[in-house]
Formats: structure tokens, sequence, C-alpha cells
């Protein structure tokens, strides 16, 4: 329970903006359907947050993958870059931060993308239903890789699922393009 104080500490937070959102439209003045200004920018807020925060995640893995290939770095070595030793002990460091970081990252911009979808009020076409589906899918194999007593065998089968870097440019598109009808 100690080790899992962040990961609480987060999903209460993020319950509680859900709560806290939908009570305030609840008694918004002329009920739930009256979504004012205010609450449509909050929303969309969060969609900036959201995506800024999925870029973030999205980062670490490609900046994994750059890393694995260490031929890049000896080419880099072979030119005598000065620095290039620097720029792969930091680029390291910050994999490791990003990587701790993960778990609460990705709960902040699962509950900040489902907030964009209740503040906003916007129509949801086929693309968004798509990327909304991908993130649910997202978020439920992390979060039975977060928590340890799952089985190996499953856990084998669920990073397969989640470490897929194909799910991550499949929200993406199906965002931008969900969105597209959207703009005015």
């Amino acid at each position: 329970m100690k080790k899992h104080w962040k990961l609480i500490i987060a999903v209460f937070c993020v319950l509680g903006a859900a709560i806290y959102s939908m009570f305030l439209l609840m008694t918004a003045p002329g009920g739930a359907g009256s979504i004012n200004g205010t609450f449509h920018e909050a929303g969309e807020f969060l969609g900036a947050a959201s995506a800024l925060v999925l870029i973030l995640i999205n980062g670490q893995s490609l900046l994994k993958m750059g890393l694995r290939k260490e031929s890049l770095w000896e080419s880099l070595d072979r030119r005598t870059l000065s620095g290039s030793a620097l720029i792969k002990t930091t680029s390291h460091r910050l994999v490791v931060l990003l990587t701790k970081l993960h778990p609460l990252l990705g709960l902040i911009s699962v509950g900040g993308v489902y907030l964009h979808c209740f503040l906003t009020d916007a129509p949801v076409n086929l693309f968004l239903k798509i990327a909304l589906f991908l993130v649910a899918w997202q978020s439920i194999a992390g979060l039975i890789l977060y928590i340890r007593a799952t089985p190996r065998y499953i856990s084998k089968s669920v990073y397969r699922i989640h470490g897929q870097f194909i799910v991550a440019v499949s929200i993406t598109a199906c965002a931008a393009f969900g969105h597209l009808p959207l703009l005015k």
C-alpha cells in the first residue's frame, strides 16, 4: 500500500475533478444541458493538457527506441562531437525519470481526455469513438501491468498489447481525424 500512494492520490484527484465538474454542470443555471463558455473552455484546456501529457508519454517511447540503437551514438562518437557522452547520459536520465512518471502521467492523460469529452459536449464521431476505445484499452492494460499481483503469463501478454507504438500512432491519427469536422 505504501508504494502505491502516488497512484492512489492521482486516482482520487482525477475522480475528484470529475465529480466536481459533474456537480458544477448539474448546478449550472439552466441544468446540465446548458454548458456555458467556462465549462467549454475548461474542457478545451483539459484536451490540450492531455495531448501534451500524451506527447510526453510517447516521447518517452521514442526516446527509448532511439537509445536502444547504439549505432546512433557510435556514429556520433566517430564524428568526434563534443558532449555526445553528456547527451547520452542526459537522455538516459530523462528516460529513467519518464519511466518512473509513466503510470502517473498515463492516469492524468486518461482522466483529462475523458473530462475533455465530457466538458466540451461535442458530437462524437466514429474516429473519436475509436480513439476513446484505444485510450481505455491502453489504460486498462497499463493498470494490469502496474498491479504486480497478476500472473506472469498474463503480464507478458498484456505488455505486448500495451507496448505497441502503433496503438499510440492510431490514437493520435483517430483523434486528429475525429477533430477535423469539429473545426469551424
